[in-house]
């Protein structure tokens, strides 16, 4: 099953949807995030290798080592990168 996910991303001033697979451990789902981001970017935006995947409301940060329905996120759960 995939959900969306709605990532915002400070260094845009916006967010990106993205359709991610509830058995993807959060490591796979940043490495989705970044190449969606250089391809939307056209490669102008600098993404550093350790990037972090939050919650947005309270700034929790998401273990990358976890699965995605491990962390109990669903369709709409929004997120943000640091």
């Amino acid at each position: 099953m995939k959900i969306l996910l709605e990532i915002y991303v400070p260094a845009l001033g916006n967010t990106i949807e993205i359709l991610v697979s509830l058995d993807l451990p959060v490591y796979q789902v940043l490495q989705l995030i970044k190449k969606l981001l250089v391809k939307l970017t056209e490669d102008r935006l600098n993404l550093s290798n350790d990037i972090l995947l939050c919650y947005r409301e309270n700034g929790k940060i998401l273990d990358i080592n976890h699965f995605v329905y491990e962390l109990g996120l669903k369709n709409g759960s929004k997120l943000m990168i640091i």
